[in-house]
């Protein structure tokens, strides 16, 4: 599982991103409309999550990890909403070693790795404060898909699954847009519910 998160920030680097908004709408000089452009934008973020340091514990992690989120986002006139995928990569306390056997069948040991992913979806309001820089207000849901300790590409190895749950989730997000388009967002993540505490992530974005 490590090495889909690591090829997931080399593939995002190259080509992730940043949205070209209309921070006013349109008008046509003609006619009395106004013209509202949905923009759509892909982004990778890259951060910490800190996690209830009982319930982290007691499933053996650190009450820290690597926060990894990889998604779409849309915007319309003021409002912003997305959908993606997210991770967490634990610290993990209570990795194991197992004899592993490969297709040529040379036997090695292979030692456990522990993360999780979700899917989650966000909505919220855009403030404008200048040509380049907004400030977002976001609230939405994030759902444990997977949250487990096991041995990557092994289909007949122990796992085992690590009981943290995520949930609802509010928070603040600084965006800043250069003139080619790119974006940088700084968003910081309080949560309702779940065994996340927060999260804080630096995110690169590209319009699509």
């Amino acid at each position: 599982m490590k090495s889909f998160f690591t090829a997931c920030l080399f593939f995002s680097v190259s080509s992730v991103m940043a949205n070209t908004v209309e921070l006013t709408p349109a008008i046509d000089k003609d006619s009395d409309n106004v013209t509202v452009e949905t923009t759509h934008t892909l982004y990778f973020s890259l951060g910490q999550a800190y996690l209830d340091s009982e319930k982290s514990t007691a499933e053996g992690v650190e009450d820290s990890a690597l926060s990894i989120r990889i998604a779409w986002e849309g915007s319309r006139d003021s409002w912003v909403f997305g959908a993606g995928l997210s991770g967490l990569i634990y610290s993990d306390n209570r990795d194991f070693n197992q004899s592993v056997v490969d297709q040529f069948g040379n036997y090695s040991s292979a030692s456990s790795d522990a993360q999780s992913v979700s899917l989650f979806g966000e909505v919220g309001y855009r403030y404008t404060l200048s040509q380049q820089a907004t400030v977002e207000f976001l609230g939405g849901y994030e759902a444990v898909m997977s949250s487990s300790r096991s041995i990557s590409n092994c289909s007949n190895c122990l796992s085992e699954d690590i009981e943290l749950d995520s949930g609802m989730f509010i928070g603040p997000r600084v965006t800043y847009r250069w003139s080619n388009g790119v974006k940088v967002y700084l968003l910081w993540n309080q949560h309702l519910s779940g065994d996340i505490e927060s999260n804080i992530m630096l995110s690169l974005g590209l319009k699509i």
